[in-house]
């Protein structure tokens, strides 16, 4: 990769002789590496309609074959023949692993009118063409997949060979560009491409004379035809579907895989004035095009201008199917502002050491400016092999609960399977976006890679009205890694498909998030349970997590059972229903209560008693944090028409005093807050502490043998606070 040495020496070197005086502009250009003989130079779009004439020679004064290219009457491009005028860069400096930056050599004049001694562009091998050796153990049976096998990282056999031809399916004659190697997989990979110049607006189909051989055709970078789809041709072969070309040039290129025992395709061109059967392709120019590009204005040295775009690598996303295209570009280091634009008109960010990235199939657009002098170098579309990449966005340590307007923190990273350059890793952008029920937006915020995939710390307050929060990593509006989407859940939200998974809690395949609404001012302003009814006939939810489960397996007694005995006689028609809060499978403690909560819900009880907490706490979480997944629960409940009663955990085996004391508080402040009633098991058991047996010790082990006796206590107590805080023959939500 080229870095920030790219314009140094570029300022302090002499300007070039001027050799055609009468030239009011030229462009200049860096000799190109063999074999790319053939060029195709693009026209500042500002100069298109001034000039209709071209000279080249290079600083040798040494005359070249050029020709302009007109489209609609502008002139867009020059066609520079340079065979023989090779160059070969110096190798890399000491101490340093970038080799030498291009440098300009080659001058094309541009004139109003054609000159009177043209020397027009004479290249007839404009097609070029890269063939390497593969050994593939899979095929491809769509376009999609075989661009996405020309970026596989499959076994090399061999350096890849680059030449130039006359036209598509053809390849030099030289025994090295028909070698296969001893391999049942064997298969060579060959990548035709060319310019084709569209004087008007033309309606044409691309197909190729054979569906033997593995194909596609791409026009300006997309799918124009493959072997596998359009319409059959006559004799063999197919065509894809018409496609409208605009006035202009256009990047033609086909792709093959070849079997040793496989011809290769012609490419063929069908139009309404040519032959059903397709015609080749003529009237190609060179597709490639050169590195320096610069733009001079005769004895106006101080508004000479130019730019240094070098193809870097192309990204291929395995999880999105999206492609990043790395360029280096010239910085401004020479009075010049410089800017660089997709296709769609977007700026793109260029980095302090000269890194672009932008959306693979295209080349950039530069904007180059100095004093009053503003030009443009136009882009081009065009298809990019690339470099296959894995790599997934992590999040990790996220709350399952929020308290209402606590910043939710981000602890994100990149993790890859083939690790991208830091440079280029560095150079993607973050990006964070909030959106309610309906999919609108309502924040963003960006965050940036640091090293080795680490993003930098992140935290955002979330929206009232969010519903989603959708992370996302590649550049602005074009993704390189599949999306993180984080579901937001409000006390007023359906649970249904709730999981807990290890230590996340998910909703339809995302991770999940709970966010409590904001505590009421006063227990005034509480939404009490409305009481109102003569003949109850009342059904409760038990959710619990230490009343049958905390007393070791084989205990036989059902909690529900003594709470029903107990009520049912002032209540007949009472009916309690126990839902266990345990560990899902896989799941840690601290998530026990999700899934039984959807399930109570699913119930649709008139109350719920929430004697949860146990399990979370003996986990090592904290009262505080344990506060909030309890006042999700009440207020989940209390959207959902359902009166909850907490409950007050008593100090319980397993689980530190303190914390039990502190989680006794918590619930008790949070019923006070929502006018909700609380069965304060806590302060009983410290009132009978005498008359209970060992098993009720604070913190001790849980014992391994099962107690009926403490399930006894724990269901009866329960039962009798109940009757002092609630009369059930009142309650009808």
């Amino acid at each position: 990769m080229l870095i920030s040495t790219l314009a140094v020496s570029l300022i302090s070197a002499a300007p070039a002789a001027w050799q055609e005086s009468t030239a009011p502009v030229r462009l200049r250009i860096e000799r190109p590496s063999r074999p790319h003989s053939q060029l195709l130079v693009p026209v500042p779009t500002e100069w298109s309609a001034a000039y209709k004439g071209v000279l080249a020679f290079t600083d040798q004064g040494a005359p070249l074959p050029a020709s302009p290219i007109l489209a609609g009457g502008n002139l867009v491009a020059v066609a520079v023949n340079a065979q023989g005028q090779f160059t070969v860069r110096p190798p890399a400096a000491t101490n340093q692993n970038d080799i030498a930056p291009p440098k300009p050599e080659i001058s094309i004049y541009l004139f109003p009118t054609p000159p009177a001694q043209p020397r027009p562009y004479d290249g007839k091998t404009v097609v070029t063409v890269d063939r390497q050796n593969r050994t593939l153990t899979t095929r491809a049976f769509t376009a999609t997949e075989m661009l996405r096998l020309f970026s596989s990282s499959g076994r090399r056999r061999g350096r890849q060979l680059t030449g130039l031809v006359e036209s598509f399916g053809q390849l030099p004659e030289r025994d090295n560009w028909k070698h296969f190697p001893e391999s049942h997989n064997a298969a060579a990979m060959l990548h035709w491409e060319a310019s084709w110049l569209a004087t008007a607006s033309t309606e044409v189909a691309f197909g190729a004379d054979q569906t033997h051989t593995a194909w596609t055709i791409l026009v300006d970078g997309r799918v124009a035809a493959s072997w596998q789809d359009g319409e059959p041709r006559a004799g063999g072969g197919a065509f894809g579907p018409k496609l409208l070309l605009e006035p202009g040039l256009h990047t033609i290129q086909m792709l093959v895989v070849q079997k040793p025992d496989e011809s290769l395709p012609n490419c063929l061109i069908r139009t309404a004035t040519g032959k059903p059967a397709g015609d080749a392709l003529s009237g190609l120019l060179p597709a490639f095009r050169p590195e320096w590009l610069g733009a001079e204005s005769n004895g106006k040295a101080e508004s000479n201008l130019h730019t240094i775009i070098t193809p870097d690598t192309t990204y291929r996303f395995r999880a999105t199917d999206n492609a990043i295209s790395a360029f280096t570009v010239a910085l401004d280091a020479d009075g010049a502002t410089r800017s660089y634009r997709d296709l769609s008109g977007r700026e793109l960010t260029v980095t302090a050491d000269g890194l672009l990235l932008c959306p693979a199939g295209q080349t950039p657009t530069a904007v180059i400016s100095k004093g009053t002098t503003r030009l443009t170098f136009p882009g081009r579309r065009h298809w990019q092999a690339g470099t296959l990449v894995n790599g997934r966005i992590r999040l990790d340590d996220l709350p399952t609960v929020l308290p209402h307007a606590e910043p939710l923190s981000f602890n994100l990273r990149l993790e890859w399977q083939e690790m991208l350059p830091e440079a280029v890793m560095q150079a993607l952008q973050v990006t964070v976006v909030q959106t309610d029920g309906k999919g609108a937006g309502l924040a963003t915020s960006t965050a940036a890679v640091t090293n080795n995939g680490a993003i930098s710390g992140l935290s955002m307050p979330l929206d009232d009205a969010c519903r989603q929060v959708t992370v996302t990593c590649g550049l602005p509006d074009y993704l390189a890694l599949a999306p993180l989407t984080l579901t937001v859940l409000r006390p007023g939200d359906s649970l249904a498909g709730l999981n807990a998974i290890g230590v996340n809690v998910f909703l339809h395949g995302n991770r999940a998030i709970f966010v409590c609404n904001p505590l009421p001012q006063s227990p005034l302003a509480s939404d009490k349970p409305a009481i109102s009814s003569a003949n109850p006939s009342l059904r409760i939810a038990l959710l619990d997590d230490f009343m049958a489960t905390a007393t070791a397996p084989g205990a036989e007694l059902l909690p529900e059972t003594v709470m029903e005995t107990a009520l049912q006689q002032e209540t007949p028609a009472l009916q309690i229903t126990r839902v266990l809060a345990v560990n899902p499978p896989g799941a840690t403690s601290r998530l026990a209560p999700w899934e039984a909560l959807a399930a109570a819900h699913d119930l649709r009880p008139e109350m719920m008693i929430l004697a949860i907490g146990a399990l979370p706490l003996a986990d090592g979480m904290d009262p505080r944090e344990w506060s909030s997944h309890l006042l999700f629960a009440a207020q989940s409940s209390l959207a959902a028409d359902i009166v909850p009663v907490l409950v007050a955990l008593p100090a319980l085996p397993a689980i530190d005093p303190a914390s039990s004391r502190l989680a006794a508080l918590y619930t008790k402040e949070i019923g006070l807050a929502l006018g909700l009633p609380v069965l304060d098991l806590h302060s009983r058991r410290l009132a009978d502490a005498d008359s209970l047996t060992s098993w009720f010790q604070p913190g001790a082990p849980a014992p391994a043998t099962p107690n009926d006796q403490a399930r006894h206590w724990l269901a009866a107590t329960a039962a009798k606070a109940f009757q002092q805080s609630i009369r059930p023959d009142q309650v009808n939500p």
